[in-house]
Parts: structure tokens; C-alpha cells; sequence
């Protein structure tokens, strides 16, 4: 120390800090005097630094919160699987939409395969169901007795069926009104030799009546000789003949009554028959009506299963058909995808003495073997 030891100091160690006196008045030279001047000022200046770090550290050991961190290996678990895409029928691979690692949205295109075969076969189903439905109409409209309405759309699509149906119908309208016409004009005839039975027995039943008075008239003049026995003879033979025709008019009344409701009953089955006949056709058709459409519905959602998607939003994992042309049997796996919209689990193991330090809820942070997590980062959960 460049301190004396019987000098006054300034009060020891104090009068150290705040500089020392003693030099004062000294002949030292002035480069050795600065030094002597600026030394006890660094080390007070160093000495007080060394006192507020450890002021601040025992500060900042008293609040500051240190994280502790726990470490553990495990694997990430979606919650909902794999989603292996199949198709049923199998087929030809069209073409190909998706690869590897390729994002795609629920409903998005994997592959289309080839649908020709179910193209056409919907084809023909479809013309099969406009037929049955043409046949359908026009039996329903025998059995409502009313006019067919073919669509316009029938007869663009369907052009020869609607033809034939429209024919077929008129052909039967006009076979029922022939053979309700000819029954008619029996009945017209029935009912006109009821009007004249009606008639004669009106006739007869006068004629019979001014005969009697002439017979009551004549045979009092009989026994005067004014009127002779043969013409009284004569008269009543008269009456005779018209009671005769009366009862026989009066009996063929009941029988043309007969007659007519015989016509009429006719005319009634013929429409009924012709009725019963297309009812019949009627639920016969519909029936296959709607296995026609049945078919044509399983057919269409073959040709639209030919267009193979993705059931959920997720990453193509694995694309397991490369090759267009090539055949996917019934079935078989087409391709692997991983959903994203879902939960994702992590089964993590953590070492027994970590375990006191977690608790639910807690914030964690994921790491991922496959990326680098300088690059891509890590997953909060």
C-alpha cells in the first residue's frame, strides 16, 4: 500500500475510497502522479460494481422465476386413424390426381378410374326407366280416363317409346269406344222398343176399353133387331184379340226392361274390364318402375364412385397406385391419408422423478424427429 502506517488516512478504509491526502505536496513526477490519482478511483469504481451485481442478483434471485424444463420421448397419436381409401368395384385407373405428402381437402379427387362399362349400362337403365315411366303415364291415364301427357323430355330422350306408348293408347281408347259404341246403340235400340211397348199398351188398353162400351152398347139392341148377334160376335172376338195384344205388350215391357239394363250392364263391365285390365298393367309397371329406378340409382352411384376422394382433410401419406392404366382389384387399398382437422395425441414416457413437476394443463411444447426444429419449429399443446 502506498500508505504509511502512523499517518492518518482520513479514516482507514473510508478515507481510502474517497482518495488519499497524503500524496498531496509530494515531488513525484506527473506521470506517476496520475497513476497514483486514478488507481484508488477504478478500483472504487470497481469495487461498487462488484457490490451492485450482487445487490441486483440477490434481487433477482428473490422474484425472478426460473422454468424448469422436463424432457421426454414419445410418438404422436391422431385421435381419428389412417384413412385407407378403397373402392368396391375396382377397375381401370383413369387418371391419377394426388401424390405423396400432397394436402387435400375432404371431397378432393385421389384418382378417377375408367367408367365406361357403368356409364353405359346407366345408359340403357336410364332409357329402360323413361320407357317404364311412358308406360306408366299412359296406363294412368286409361285408368283415370283422361288424355296422355307425354313430357318433352320424354319425347327428346325417348323419342321411338313415346311414340309407341301415344300409339298404344289411342289404340285402345278406340277399341273401347268401338266396342262401348256398339253397345250403346243396342241400348239406344232397347230403349226405343220400350217407348213403343209403352205406346201400344196405351193403344191396346183404349181400343180394349171402347170396345167393351160398344159391346154394352150393341147387345141391348140386339133383342130389338137394330143390331144383328154376328156383329155383337164380332166385337167381343175384337176384344178378345186386343186383350190379348194388350197382355202380350204388357208382358214384353219387363222383358225390354230387361233388355236395357242387360245393355247397360254390358257397356258398365266393358269400361270396367277395360279399367281393371289397365290397373292391373298399371301396379305391374310401377313395380318394375321402381326397380328400374332402384338399378339406375346403383348404377349412378357406381359411376360416381368411380371418382375416388378423400373422405376427410388430411396429408396423402401414401399414394399406393402410380400407374395410369393400370388395374385396382375390388376392394384393395388405393391410398393412406392422415387427417388434419382432428386431435392429435402424444404418448410421451417421462422419467418417475420428472413426474412431480407436471400437472393437466400444463403448457408443452413438441418436437418432431422428422423436421428440424431450427427450421420448422415445434408444436404447442
Amino acid at each position: 500500500m502506498l500508505l504509511k502506517s502512523g499517518q492518518n488516512s482520513g479514516g482507514g478504509i473510508f478515507g481510502y475510497f474517497k482518495g488519499s491526502p497524503s500524496l498531496e505536496g509530494q515531488a513525484l513526477p506527473e506521470v506517476k502522479k496520475a497513476l497514483v490519482d486514478d488507481a484508488p478511483r477504478i478500483v472504487r469504481l470497481t469495487i461498487w460494481a462488484v457490490i451492485l451485481f450482487f445487490v441486483f442478483l440477490l434481487v433477482w434471485a428473490n422474484y425472478a422465476v426460473i422454468d424448469e424444463v422436463t424432457k421426454g420421448e414419445g410418438k404422436a397419436i391422431p385421435s381419428t386413424k389412417i384413412q385407407k381409401i378403397q373402392n368396391l368395384e375396382g377397375g381401370i385407373v383413369a387418371q391419377i390426381y394426388a401424390h405423396d405428402g400432397q394436402i387435400v381437402d375432404a371431397g378432393a379427387p385421389l384418382i378417377r378410374l375408367d367408367d365406361t362399362r357403368f356409364a353405359s349400362n346407366v345408359g340403357e337403365t336410364e332409357a329402360d326407366r323413361l320407357a317404364m315411366q311412358l308406360r306408366v303415364e299412359r296406363l294412368s291415364a286409361e285408368v283415370d280416363d283422361r288424355p296422355l301427357n307425354i313430357s318433352a323430355e320424354a319425347r327428346k330422350l325417348v323419342p321411338n317409346q313415346a311414340s309407341n306408348e301415344e300409339s298404344l293408347y289411342k289404340s285402345r281408347r278406340q277399341q273401347l269406344v268401338d266396342e262401348v259404341g256398339g253397345l250403346q246403340q243396342q241400348l239406344i235400340q232397347r230403349q226405343q222398343e220400350l217407348r213403343e211397348f209403352a205406346s201400344k199398351q196405351e193403344q191396346y188398353r183404349s181400343s180394349l176399353g171402347l170396345l167393351r162400351q160398344e159391346i154394352g152398347m150393341s147387345e141391348p139392341l140386339v133383342s130389338q133387331g137394330a143390331v144383328s148377334p154376328v156383329d155383337i160376335l164380332r166385337l167381343k172376338r175384337s176384344e178378345v184379340e186386343t186383350r190379348g195384344q194388350l197382355d202380350g205388350t204388357t208382358l214384353a215391357i219387363p222383358r225390354a226392361q230387361a233388355a236395357i239394363a242387360e245393355v247397360q250392364r254390358k257397356i258398365d263391365e266393358t269400361r270396367g274390364k277395360f279399367r281393371s285390365d289397365a290397373l292391373t298393367q298399371l301396379n305391374e309397371a310401377r313395380t318394375n318402375l321402381s326397380k328400374a329406378q332402384s338399378t339406375a340409382k346403383g348404377l349412378e352411384d357406381r359411376v360416381n364412385r368411380t371418382m375416388v376422394t378423400s373422405p376427410v382433410r388430411g396429408v396423402v401419406k401414401q399414394m399406393l397406385v402410380n400407374t395410369v392404366g393400370g388395374v385396382i382389384q375390388p376392394g384393395s387399398d388405393i391410398a393412406e391419408v392422415v387427417p388434419l382437422d382432428d386431435t392429435l395425441l402424444v404418448e410421451a414416457r417421462i422419467r418417475p422423478q420428472d413426474i412431480a413437476f407436471l400437472h393437466p394443463g400444463q403448457e408443452a411444447m413438441i418436437k418432431f424427429t422428422a423436421y428440424d426444429y431450427t427450421i420448422y419449429g415445434g408444436l404447442k399443446g
